[in-house]
């Protein structure tokens, strides 16, 4: 019988541990990754469905006006065929005020009505407007997020792109989560090329920061380039433009 000490057992357990574990994060990102996907497949259909629904919509509104006009036409053929038929005696003129009062009557009635459906479109778009825009920038936010999972160069390029927007004269400090630190850079600094500038940044972790926060600031400066404050922004800014576009109309 062969004797095996115990710290290879051990080891050897400790190994098949780690292999499990790195097998369960696996696994729980695929999962992750397919409920996403589902979720988009689930919210392109219902984009599509009601797209569809706004065409059939509009179809419908173009075939109730072409029927308006149709029937506006034979009104009038009829109220020419009356009036000739019935000898009101009316002369060329009170004839041809006739029909352009009906003329008239109906081109108004189909303007109101014209009016009255854009008026449905705009009220729709605007009662769904803030929802779909939700969901847009939810699904940015999570396709982002699985991005810089997947890749740690993007969540460097986010530093390099702070430190473009201040001073590089002085200690620049980055500071991130600590699983963001245990991952990305696992470093007390590095060097960064900052247009043509070797740029020397400490690293450092804080246990308040979240994954995907990132902290770039000097002594006298401070970038905020984490993912959750850029997509916030984003959200801020849309808000602010259909604001001043719904100002704009008023």
């Amino acid at each position: 019988m062969f004797k095996i000490e115990k710290h290879l057992a051990d080891a050897s357990i400790n190994r098949n541990a780690t292999i499990e574990k790195e097998f369960d994060t696996v696994y729980q990102r695929e999962v992750l990754l397919n409920s996403i996907k589902k979720e988009i497949i689930a919210k392109q259909a219902e984009l599509e469905a009601i797209e569809k629904a706004a065409i059939e919509k509009e179809m419908a509104v173009k075939n109730h006006c072409k029927g308006l006009v149709e029937r506006a036409r034979q009104e009038i053929e009829v109220l020419k065929k009356d009036a000739w038929n019935e000898g009101y005696q009316l002369g060329r003129e009170e004839a041809q005020e006739i029909i352009d009062d009906a003329q008239t009557a109906k081109k108004n009635e189909m303007e109101r009505f014209m009016t009255q459906i854009a008026r449905m479109r705009e009220e729709t778009w605007a009662s769904s407007e803030s929802e779909i825009i939700d969901f847009c920038i939810s699904m940015a936010e999570k396709v982002v997020c699985v991005a810089l999972d997947k890749d740690d160069e993007l969540y460097l390029n986010m530093i390099k792109n702070a430190l473009t927007k201040i001073k590089c004269d002085s200690l620049v400090q980055v500071s991130m989560s600590r699983q963001d630190y245990i991952k990305r850079v696992n470093s007390d600094t590095a060097v960064f090329d900052v247009q043509g500038e070797q740029v020397t940044v400490g690293f450092t972790y804080n246990d308040e920061l979240s994954e995907g926060d990132c902290i770039v600031e000097t002594n006298a400066e401070r970038v905020d380039a984490s993912v959750n404050t850029a997509i916030k922004q984003i959200k801020e800014s849309i808000t602010k433009e259909d604001l001043d576009s719904n100002d704009a109309k008023n």
